[in-house]
């Protein structure tokens, strides 16, 4: 059992925690791991090129590499720092490797699953980069997922999206897993709202910013969220119409000229308006968490939790 481990140097992300592990490994161990792991990165070659004989460009054997380490890594992340070196250094790297397709296996059908959600939920919205990314991408998606296991690290399709609450500490099998979850439950959530209602919205927002709604570079679920989360402020009957944002500004003088009582009880209710009209069971908690940072961010000052 290995003992000493460097704990500040340890990376839990997939793709880098192999890696940092082997700063917590002697040199006779690090001799083994290092030749097993290229055992196996000879073998994912011979597969990429069919036994050819030609050789692999630098780009190439980077990215089958790489695709080796993240494959294990999907495995030795579910583990305990010391579980996880102990098992690099007394098992055969080729057991982590086998355990760790299987992982990944599974991630790439959850993203499948997640794919497929997000296509069939897709709105009838004519924006460009959200059009692109429900259809093209997921034609892209599927086209690929045969070739994930050489290249399981990057991101083989144009993502270029922005979603509700961005991704920043994954990449690769793991980050379209997650990308297409969130954009599922998205579509989802807005196709319950109305897709007339977030139309309007989205157009009143392009009209405010002076450009064509359908050129918008924006989060489509977030903007409806604000839009929503405006009206509230202003206690309007209905918070899924279009917010006059006209009348921010004096909106934002009104809320701070209050009473620390009068705030709270304004932004409390805008909070329990709005999350009474999101409801998507086990994922409400991306919405909710999503209206109180756009509620702390109107105004920092006012430090209530709207939970």
């Amino acid at each position: 059992m290995t003992t000493d481990i460097s704990r500040a140097g340890i990376v839990r992300t997939v793709g880098k925690f192999i890696p940092s592990l082997m700063n917590s490994v002697s040199d006779a161990a690090k001799s083994k791991i290092q030749s097993e792991v290229f055992a196996e990165f000879s073998e994912l070659c011979g597969q990429y090129t069919m036994r050819s004989s030609g050789s692999l460009s630098r780009e190439k054997s980077q990215m089958i590499m790489d695709s080796v380490i993240y494959t294990a890594d999907s495995f030795l992340i579910s583990l305990s720092d010391d579980a996880a070196l102990d098992m690099l250094v007394n098992s055969p790297f080729n057991e982590i490797y086998v355990k760790g397709t299987a992982v990944l296996d599974r991630a790439i059908a959850e993203g499948k699953t997640f794919c497929k959600a997000a296509y069939s939920h897709r709105l009838n919205i004519q924006t460009a980069s959200y059009r692109y990314i429900c259809e093209k991408g997921y034609d892209e998606f599927l086209s690929h997922i045969k070739e994930i296991r050489f290249d399981c690290k990057n991101v083989f399709i144009s993502i270029d999206y922005p979603l509700l609450t961005p991704i920043s500490d994954i990449e690769g099998v793991w980050f379209l897993r997650e990308f297409y979850r969130r954009l599922a439950i998205e579509n989802i959530l807005c196709e319950g709202l109305g897709e007339e209602k977030i139309t309007a919205a989205l157009k009143n927002y392009g009209r405010h910013c002076g450009m064509d709604y359908t050129l918008l570079f924006d989060n489509i679920c977030g903007l409806f969220l604000d839009n929503m989360l405006w009206c509230a402020l202003s206690e309007h009957e209905d918070i899924t119409l279009p917010f006059d944002f006209d009348a921010m500004s004096g909106l934002r003088d009104r809320i701070s000229g209050m009473r620390s009582d009068e705030r709270h009880r304004i932004f409390a209710s805008a909070y329990s308006r709005c999350c009474a009209l999101i409801r998507i069971g086990s994922d409400n908690s991306y919405f909710t968490d999503a209206l109180s940072e756009r509620l702390s961010a109107i105004d920092k000052s006012v430090g209530i939790s709207y939970h």
